[in-house]
């Protein structure tokens, strides 16, 4: 019932999602962010303000592209209606229960809202700030600021202009803050902004709003079909990376990216649903031919080395030559650009004696054995049909393995 609500809900309002840079939730079952001691502040919001009066409110205001990609703007408007950290927390946690925004966009703004300005000791490193190198830097920071670029974004740049100058240390950064406030570079209270960032190391933060906002909005547009699917296989913490599956998604690979990801599981499927795979020879004399038509097993291992091989081709390319691909992204890829199904996923999710990482890779791959082993005979009815192809490459380190074998044999026979 709860689905069918928030499908209908979407149908409604989809034209104005897919035409903004926004956050609507389209892909996020549950919220790793919020338990119950959230849901009940989420609660408590709603008796205060009346929850179609905050739904209308916060809808309205993430709709306008200025707000929706800049945290501290977002944090800013929160602060007219919650003046104290914790209260704003709590509306930001009701943004994420009306799915105006997902996880990734939710866990952005809590970070931005956490931050504040704290004074510090004097830094001991001021003497080796050049101030005529650092002026045009912090001259920038304040135009783009008033032209109205996100200050996130803005202090990003700035850092990255004064890494370029030999600044790299953190007391590099802290000094150069000093003595352009000293020089009059930035005013008092600029000052204290590029501070707080400094301290909270915002310059380290994988996404900012905009980030994330310019990849899904350039995903969305070259969809086809960006139907609603609610999943939480890719919302849950991988606590190793300290992020959910697709929170690294989008934290590592931009939109390129992810759409070829997706085309080699759309490709994957449309080999295993072929009525055919067969091998032609042509011989020499051009008069004759042979085709030699796979058996089902031979069928299943031609398609499962293909996709090894051309996994390992496009991590060999130019596009992915500074974050390679390996098989969990592959799939959370997919399931952001529909070619993999809500319900396949948390079918594989369940399959916890495959992916378990507590178990070696050959457990886990005689699990798999005993499970699929006789399944290139059998014809899998319903949405499973490659479901063990999944496995398998969950086997082959969907957890375990942070980047893809290099050994691996990509050999088609």
């Amino acid at each position: 019932m709860k689905t069918k609500l928030i499908l209908f809900v979407f149908v409604l309002i989809a034209p104005s999602v897919l035409g903004h840079d926004y956050f609507f939730n389209l892909r996020e079952g549950e919220s790793r962010l919020i338990g119950d001691s959230e849901k009940a502040r989420v609660r408590a919001m709603y008796q205060k303000y009346g929850k179609n009066k905050l739904e209308g409110h916060f809808t309205d205001m993430f709709q306008t592209k200025e707000i929706a990609t800049c945290a501290s703007v977002v944090v800013k408007k929160l602060t007219l209606l919650e003046a104290q950290v914790d209260g704003r927390e709590s509306l930001v946690y009701v943004i994420r229960d009306l799915n105006i925004i997902d996880d990734i966009a939710l866990d952005i703004i809590l970070k931005r809202n956490k931050i504040k300005y704290e004074k510090s000791f004097p830094s001991l490193k001021n003497g080796s700030i050049n101030k005529n190198n650092i002026r045009e830097g912090y001259l920038k920071f304040k135009k783009q600021v008033m032209d109205g670029r996100c200050s996130e974004n803005a202090y990003s740049s700035l850092v990255g202009f004064l890494n370029d100058k030999g600044y790299t240390k953190n007391g590099h950064l802290k000094a150069a803050n000093s003595v352009a406030k000293k020089m009059g570079y930035i005013t008092k209270n600029e000052y204290k902004v590029l501070e707080s960032f400094r301290r909270a190391k915002v310059h380290h933060w994988p996404l900012t709003l905009k980030d994330y906002s310019r990849n899904l909005s350039a995903l969305r547009r070259q969809i086809d079909l960006y139907g609603y699917e609610e999943g939480n296989f890719v919302t849950k913490e991988n606590k190793k990376a300290k992020m959910s599956l697709r929170q690294y998604l989008y934290s590592n690979y931009d939109y390129l990216q992810i759409l070829m990801m997706g085309d080699l599981v759309e490709k994957m499927r449309k080999r295993l649903e072929s009525f055919d795979i067969s091998i032609l020879i042509r011989y020499a004399d051009d008069e004759q031919t042979e085709v030699i038509p796979l058996e089902p097993t031979e069928r299943f291992r031609f398609v499962l080395k293909l996709l090894r091989k051309e996994l390992a081709q496009i991590n060999s390319s130019n596009i992915f030559e500074f974050s390679k691909a390996n098989y969990a992204v592959v799939i959370t890829a997919s399931y952001e650009v529909g070619s993999v199904s809500a319900v396949e996923l948390e079918e594989l999710a369940s399959l916890e004696e495959i992916w378990n990482p507590k178990r070696s890779r050959k457990d886990r791959m005689m699990s798999w054995g005993r499970m699929f082993g006789r399944v290139a005979s059998v014809i899998i009815p319903g949405p499973f049909g490659f479901l063990p192809v999944l496995a398998v490459m969950v086997v082959d380190g969907i957890v375990t393995e942070p980047k893809p074998d290099s050994d691996q044999d990509i050999s088609l026979f």
